[in-house]
């Protein structure tokens, strides 16, 4: 993905349909609590600093019911950025060559979560009403 795909791509604000959201470093598996989502990537928090790390294995859930359920396990991640927070340590991943049907769902998450968002009012900083 170029440069110019990657910014035409919206973060979308997380939900409280994202669920069992897990980092796995060195067969060590970490809590994480999503921030904001795309198809390229996901941002995400964690209580304290996780162990330093170029790739990692992510896994979540998104949606409550079949079929708007999806289960993404073992996505290989590398870190964008990391930052240590007063209150928390956030990191900005970016999926690295998911399967066609990983990469399926996660458009499908992407759709849905725009959608949703539209629906409740969590855009981005209002920027696309």
């Amino acid at each position: 993905m170029n440069n110019v795909e990657k910014r035409q791509l919206k973060r979308l604000l997380c939900s409280d349909n994202f669920s069992m959201c897990f980092v796995e470093i060195k067969q060590e598996i970490f809590e994480a609590t999503p921030i904001n989502f795309n198809r390229a990537g996901m941002s995400f928090s964690t209580p304290s600093p996780l162990p330093d790390f170029n790739q990692a294995f992510l896994s979540f859930t998104y949606g409550d019911t079949s079929p708007s359920r999806f289960h993404i396990e073992k996505l290989l991640i590398t870190v964008h950025y990391a930052y240590e927070l007063d209150v928390c340590s956030e990191y900005k991943c970016r999926y690295v060559m998911p399967d066609t049907k990983t990469l399926q769902s996660l458009i499908a998450i992407e759709e849905a979560l725009s959608n949703e968002s539209v629906e409740d009012g969590m855009e981005r900083y209002g920027i696309h009403s």
